[in-house]
């Protein structure tokens, strides 16, 4: 799907067409135009050309985010047994999102060279997480190249997934993540640009009793 999407450099952004359904984006409803966006890399703009539309979920169970995007899903099992993300809204950055960005700002600050990459702690402060829903909000760090992924859980298990970045030359890498801890919201740094992130492999975790968030596994 994403060699579609990624990746001409400078380019000048198109007008939005007309919706058709396609296998990876079936209806309007849970897809997105993605116009042409600028990122801050190695500080300087640079201009990814999308200008096309995109499924939040692909067919293989993909959740496949852009910088802006804050979307919620549900989790629920396939025939085999496995957790697939389905798609519930888009939404808009909420009252409490300077809150939470603050408090990642200042955890990162205080993590130093720990917070080069990966989970940089977690918060309780804020909205409430919705119960059995996963709020995902990507975006890039106000006149910064890092990137920050803040996670809620709405569900009583822990989180576990995986994630694949796709950076400004195109290249794509499995990076590493965290469990979230149930019914709390963690975030995630990065110190450079990324162009897409694709979440997968998520799987609810039973919460042990006398686990504290920062002792949560990262892969």
């Amino acid at each position: 799907m994403f060699e579609s999407l990624l990746l001409a450099l400078l380019a000048p952004a198109a007008a939005t067409p007309a919706f058709t359904p396609t296998p990876d984006c079936p209806r309007q409803e849970v897809c997105r135009f993605v116009p042409a966006f600028s990122v801050r890399d190695h500080g300087r703009e640079v201009t990814v050309k999308a200008d096309v539309w995109g499924s939040y979920v692909g067919r293989e169970g993909l959740l496949s985010l852009f910088p802006g995007d804050i979307v919620l899903v549900r989790l629920e099992a396939d025939a085999a047994g496995r957790l697939t993300p389905v798609f519930v809204r888009a939404d808009k950055p909420d009252a409490d999102a300077p809150t939470r960005e603050a408090d990642a700002a200042e955890q990162v600050a205080q993590a130093g060279d720990a917070a080069l990459e990966g989970a940089v702690g977690f918060s309780t402060r804020g909205r409430e997480v919705e119960p059995d829903l996963l709020r995902f909000s990507f975006k890039q760090m106000p006149g910064k190249d890092d990137m920050l992924l803040v996670v809620e859980n709405g569900y009583g298990r822990r989180l576990d997934y995986r994630a694949l970045m796709t950076t400004t030359e195109g290249r794509a890498h499995v990076t590493s993540v965290c469990e979230v801890p149930a019914g709390l919201l963690s975030f995630e740094h990065w110190p450079h640009a990324i162009v897409t992130l694709e979440l997968t492999d998520f799987r609810l975790v039973p919460a042990e009793p006398g686990f504290h968030p920062n002792e949560l596994p990262c892969d």
